[in-house]
């Protein structure tokens, strides 16, 4: 389905973040581009976590003490060792994991009030696993040995996702685009290829500014200003936007405007797969008017609650494809091509499904209630509810003496849709003072509700305490 709502941290680590922390798309770039702002790049392996001295208060921070492999810039050679602090002061505090390898790059200043030379590498470092990093090794290599090309390159796209690389099908190029890059002395001129790259090699080291136009529709981009290191790259994408409008109205099942109701889009990708991402949302007005401009040309699907293929939990309306179909093939395929404009789209939503009461029973294998902690209830892999816990972050706070989680939930579903309902509880509160990969759960069976008429029952089992292992916000 792609990147729904805002991606907030993607990159190469594959590890927990603190909630809060969002990086520029410098973070995911290659290395020849970080290696020019980077202090120190190694490569290395963790091989034991400890408490971090320098932060008392906070069990749950820890430095890592890591075995250098193979050093690239910043470190004495011979350096065997070092501790990496994952920048536990900030939000973009990140874990890494005992045993695995390594690309590091860090920021060179020991911190103060630490007797080690503590180096800084947090979620928005560019740091990655090793198995991501096999491009970046070759580059690394070339210029230890001298011999990487100083380059711009990277593509001319319809639209720029601010917060991740522009790496992926979803992506929509402008072929042939003129792209020009000029220095204080001297400008060079490309024409983009069919999937909208262009590149200059053999560049010198300085500052540069580099700009491109539309050939259809004589659109220019503002010029973007790169500075250029011995041996390394800047990656610039660049937006030429297609001015396309799709817009109409959406009403509700009787003919009433669907206010303050949120439209999606869908767009299929090069592959042929449908996606959604945080600029094919529109909210509607009084009148259930929506308005989409500036979306990539190509086709779509409009509706509603369409990202999830189902309705977001409390919502009584059931999926809406356009004009007005429960069903992806039943949907009618809107085409956009460059500068065009849709307009008058009439969305009519299905009718509102009928509530029911779903009540959930929560116990322990020996049929006690769980406890104070975190208990969080699913269904359909929605959140339903959190009950108990600690806020996230704040570890450091007393735990509360009068939130006990109650063993019976309640909540309203729908007599059309059928339900799986689990739960887990967080045995170490996430968040809490534990570090995430010591963290325990208890899982229960799913407990599966099929459409009827009228309330329901689920009673659901708590299992044994186990290592959290479901994945969360994390760096690809």
């Amino acid at each position: 389905m792609g990147k729904l709502g805002l991606a907030l941290l993607v990159c190469a680590l594959t590890v927990r973040v603190l909630p809060g922390c969002s990086c520029a798309p410098i973070a995911f770039g290659p290395a020849c581009q970080l290696i020019g702002r980077t202090p120190v790049v190694f490569v290395g392996t963790v091989f034991r976590a400890e408490p971090d001295e320098t932060m008392p208060d906070d069990p749950s921070a820890r430095v890592y003490r890591v075995r250098v492999d193979k050093i690239y810039k910043g470190l004495p050679a011979g350096t065997r060792e070092i501790t990496l602090n994952p920048e536990n002061f900030t939000s973009c505090r990140t874990e890494y994991s005992v045993g695995e390898q390594y690309l590091i790059f860090a920021a060179a200043p020991p911190l103060r009030g630490s007797e080690r030379q503590t180096y800084l590498a947090g979620g928005c470092s560019g740091s990655r696993r090793i198995e991501w990093a096999r491009e970046d090794l070759a580059f690394l290599d070339e210029f230890a040995a001298g011999q990487s090309q100083t380059r711009v390159y990277g593509k001319i796209l319809q639209w720029v996702d601010s917060f991740d690389r522009q790496d992926s099908d979803e992506k929509v190029p402008v072929a042939g685009a003129r792209v020009t890059l000029r220095s204080k002395s001297y400008q060079w001129k490309a024409a983009a290829g069919q999937d909208g790259a262009y590149s200059f090699l053999g560049l010198q080291p300085g500052e540069y500014a580099i700009a491109a136009t539309d050939p259809r529709t004589g659109f220019a981009a503002e010029p973007q200003h790169v500075e250029l290191s011995v041996g390394g790259c800047a990656e610039q994408f660049i937006q030429l936007p297609s001015h396309t409008e799709l817009s109409g109205v959406a009403l509700q099942y009787n003919g009433l405007a669907a206010r303050k109701t949120r439209i999606e889009l869908l767009r299929r990708s090069t592959t042929g797969k449908w996606y959604g991402t945080y600029q094919f949302s529109s909210q509607t007005d009084k009148a259930g008017r929506f308005k989409f401009e500036g979306i990539p040309t190509g086709e779509y699907l409009l509706g509603y609650e369409l990202w999830g293929q189902q309705p977001a939990i409390d919502s009584p309306i059931p999926t809406t494809y356009y004009p007005g179909v429960a069903n992806e093939p039943e949907a009618t395929v809107i085409r956009l091509d460059a500068n065009q404009k849709v307009r008058n789209a009439a969305l009519k939503l299905r009718r509102p499904d009928t509530p029911r009461r779903l009540t959930v029973l929560i116990s322990l294998p020996n049929g006690s209630p769980p406890g104070k902690h975190l208990l969080q209830i699913f269904a359909n892999h929605q959140l339903v509810r959190s009950i108990g816990g600690i806020p996230l972050g704040d570890s450091h706070l007393p735990r509360p003496t009068n939130n006990t989680a109650p063993d019976r939930i309640t909540f309203i579903g729908y007599e059309q849709r059928k339900y799986e309902i689990y739960a887990r509880y967080w045995v170490d509160d996430l968040g809490g003072p534990v570090p995430h990969d010591l963290q325990r759960v208890s899982v229960t069976n799913i407990g599966i509700v099929e459409p009827h008429s009228g309330g329901a029952v689920v009673h659901l089992f708590l299992g044994p305490p186990r290592l959290d292992d479901e994945p969360s916000s994390s760096l690809r």
